[in-house]
């Protein structure tokens, strides 16, 4: 009996590990799963390509009929801006323009292609040698002068008279090129044709005659002293450089400047006046200057 129930169990023992072997192999015939890789999913994702949906196609939609009248015409548009007027003047200055622009291209062409200095000088990236740019961009001065008046002049009331008797001061900075200048006579003496630059300054002092209060009452709104630089004593006739100074003024000695620019003739003298139109007597003080230059011609 022991035995019978021993080997029942060892038979139950045996099918039961067929059982578990079967199950074994069966499970191990499957493939093995590959771990997980988080980038390689990333770049899968990221590479898919998104499902196009198809459009579903109107089936009532391609059943068309013969194709209709056209329909009428849309309403006009709003109008534009007006257009430019263009005259003839207009076009006359445009054209001068235009012919303007192209002349100029062409001068500078021409001059570029004869002369590249020139055009290298007119664009400042010439540098001309010292004694050159000394020659042409500061001249030497020929005639010039600047003199000073030697004594005291008394000028009396109602009189015009020219001043004379100068002389070349003898410190730095005083100058005279060439013989222009008659100190006696105080006369400029014009050794070309051309444009001449003078300039006076005159230092003048009131002399009443009588008491003081009476001389005061004297003067009048329409006393003054005119001083002027004219060309061969001619003041009315030719150009003259003229300033006027009224003497209502509490200071009795005042100066006077006049500067200005005279065109002259060769062998023409231009000299200083003073016109005293007051009844005060006016006295021009020694040391009054009087300068001239020829600025060009």
């Amino acid at each position: 009996m022991a035995d019978v129930m021993f080997h029942e169990k060892v038979d139950t023992f045996r099918s039961e590990a067929r059982v578990h072997l079967h199950v074994f192999m069966y499970f191990q015939t499957w493939p093995r799963r590959k771990s997980i890789d988080p980038k390689y999913s990333w770049d899968r994702f990221q590479n898919r390509q998104p499902k196009r949906k198809k459009k579903r196609r109107n089936k009532k939609a391609m059943l068309h009929g013969p194709r209709g009248p056209p329909g009428a015409r849309g309403p006009p548009g709003p109008t534009g801006p007006p257009g430019a007027e263009m005259t003839k003047e207009d076009l006359l200055k445009e054209f001068k323009s235009l012919i303007k622009d192209m002349a100029e291209k062409r001068a500078e062409q021409l001059l570029t292609e004869r002369c590249e200095a020139c055009t290298l000088l007119l664009n400042g990236s010439y540098s001309l040698p010292p004694e050159v740019d000394q020659m042409l961009l500061v001249p030497r001065v020929t005639a010039a002068f600047n003199m000073r008046l030697r004594r005291n002049v008394n000028v009396e009331p109602e009189t015009f008279v020219e001043l004379k008797k100068f002389y070349q001061p003898f410190g730095s900075g005083a100058f005279q090129r060439g013989q222009v200048f008659k100190s006696r006579e105080g006369r400029f003496l014009a050794p070309r044709d051309g444009l001449y630059q003078f300039a006076a300054h005159l230092h003048l002092k009131l002399r009443h005659k009588g008491k003081r209060g009476r001389a005061r009452k004297r003067l009048r709104k329409r006393d003054y002293v005119k001083i002027q630089i004219c060309i061969d004593s001619l003041c009315e006739k030719n150009m003259s450089l003229e300033y006027i100074s009224g003497l209502e003024s509490n200071s009795r000695v005042f100066t006077v400047s006049l500067n200005g620019m005279l065109e002259m003739k060769s062998k023409q003298y231009a000299s200083l006046y003073v016109d005293n139109a007051s009844r005060a007597l006016v006295k021009v003080m020694n040391g009054s200057d009087f300068t001239g230059i020829l600025f060009g011609v």
